[in-house]
Formats: structure tokens, sequence, C-alpha cells
């Protein structure tokens, strides 16, 4: 079996060119090993996405029942994100997945309007579906008394920003830094990921205090 470092080797010792429209010689090493670099970045960026997902969800099942839906497919390459259907809190409900669809086509249509070609638009619809499940989320903790230090970034070509939390604050201290929501939000992930194993849509009953914080 290859290693991350063995692969790294193999794209160094390629030597073949080819040359761009333009007459330029390119190294088809390059070309390989940024490959190589996009998709081992793409990988740390999703689950650490997945992380947070399982952080946000932990702390707000203090608050509310969550209801998941299994996956429509399992990756192969990436720690997954979970499928949230709703938050219910007594007799009431948020109907998570109807509130981050009606988000998502609100931006499909903005980009529509703003000229951008529809293929790329429907593109960028998963993009939207990640980043704006992870917006509400946040949107509700903070409505809870959260504060998060994030850094936020702007999407390409003017598409979505995408906010990646740092620190998460409870009554002016911190309770969980980077790495601890990426080490207890991979451990949680899994715990609901065995939860709905187990049956096809999974309810987390509320107040099980999954990161046991005071």
């Amino acid at each position: 079996m290859q290693t991350e470092e063995t692969l790294g080797n193999n794209y160094t010792h390629s030597e073949h060119k080819i040359k761009n429209s333009k007459g330029k010689e390119i190294s088809l090493e390059w070309k390989k090993e940024t490959g190589y670099k996009r998709k081992y970045q793409f990988r740390e960026k999703r689950n650490y996405q997945v992380a947070q997902q399982s952080i946000f969800l932990a702390l707000l099942n203090d608050y509310f029942e969550i209801e998941l839906l299994p996956p429509i497919k399992r990756s192969n390459v990436a720690t997954q994100l979970l499928r949230i259907n709703r938050l219910v809190h007594g007799e009431d409900s948020i109907l998570f997945n109807l509130v981050v669809e009606h988000r998502c086509n609100d931006l499909f249509q903005k980009d529509i309007e703003n000229g951008v070609p529809i293929k790329t638009a429907m593109r960028r619809m998963e993009t939207y579906k990640i980043s704006e499940g992870l917006h509400l989320l946040i949107d509700l903790l903070f409505e809870l008394g959260y504060i998060f230090v994030s850094r936020v970034t702007k999407g390409a070509q003017g598409s979505q920003r995408i906010e990646t939390v740092k620190e998460i604050w409870r009554n002016g201290k911190v309770i969980l830094e980077k790495s601890d929501i990426e080490e207890l939000g991979t451990q949680i992930n899994s715990y609901f990921f065995n939860e709905i194993k187990s049956q096809n849509n999974c309810t987390i009953s509320k107040g099980l205090n999954l990161l046991m914080i005071e």
C-alpha cells in the first residue's frame, strides 16, 4: 500500500513535460502534485466542516431532540456530513432541511440574476447546502448565547462566504478551541452515524451531554 510520502515521491520523480497552447513547457509532475495536494486539502477542509457540524449539534442537543436522516451514499474520500431533518423542542420544531433548502434556492436565484451560468449555479448549490447548513446551526447557537471566533472566506467569483469556527465561547470563557472541535467533533460524528445505522430515521434524544461541558 502506498503512503502519502510514497505517493509524493512518485510525483517528484516524474519528469515528463508537455507544451501548453503558447508553446511553454509544463511539468506533468507539477500538475500531478498539485492535483494530489488539492485532493488532500479538500479532504482536510471537509473533515473540519464535519467536525464543526457535529460539535454544533452536540451543543444544540442540550435544547433540542435531533432527527437525522440516513446518508444518500457513503463517502470514501472524507468523513461525512450528517443529514439533519428536524430539531425538536417540546411542541415546537425547526424544519432544518427545509429552511436550508429555501436559503439555497434564494442563493441560486441570486446567482442566476447576477448572470452566473446555470451549470455553474447548480454546481454551487452543493457548496451552498454545506455552508448554509453550518450557518443555520451557528445562528441557532448564537441565539442561545454562544459566541464564535471565526475566519470568514469569500467564495470564488462572488459565491457565498464560508465561515470556519476557530473558538467557541460561552459565559465569557472559551469552551472549545480548534483542536477540541477537530478531535471531539470527529468522535461525535462517528457516534451519530452508528446511531443512524440502527434505524432509518434516527432521533437523538435531548440532553445527552455529548461534550461533557458544564
